[in-house]
């Protein structure tokens, strides 16, 4: 987020990662969750406390000019340059950080009580559990 300059309060960031929402909200950002499930929405905005909620696939909502930061790579990608050209989208790329890089993120965290959300599942529920991700 710092090396696309996303750790100015008053911006607003869209997310797909839970804990990126609480990293947006540590630097005072407008976040938006984005998801295929709209079964994630009361997750999204009342436990990690997005600001807003969009689903992915209503091509309405998606139409709105941005920046898409990915962090790693996806498997797929469903858009055409042009559609980028025309929507006036930017499309970039974020590598996982160094020791320091990831220092840096550790202390943010601990100052900002960022922490990841934990479920302990009997393992004989395994299975529900992934269905549920």
């Amino acid at each position: 987020m710092m090396r696309h300059k996303m750790n100015q309060p008053g911006k607003s960031l869209g997310v797909s990662w839970s804990l990126a929402v609480k990293f947006g909200k540590a630097f005072g950002l407008h976040v938006t969750v984005f998801s295929t499930s709209i079964s994630k929405k009361e997750e999204a905005l009342n436990l990690l406390g997005a600001d807003k909620f969009v689903v992915s696939s209503d091509e309405q909502q998606m139409m709105t000019v941005g920046v898409l930061v990915l962090v790693g790579s996806p498997s797929e990608a469903k858009s055409s340059p042009g559609n980028l050209v025309r929507g006036m989208r930017t499309v970039s790329g974020s590598a996982t950080g160094g020791t320091k890089d990831i220092q840096e993120m550790l202390d943010f965290c601990a100052a900002h009580g960022i922490h990841p959300e934990i479920e302990v599942i009997p393992i004989q529920y395994a299975n529900e559990a992934l269905e549920r991700l």
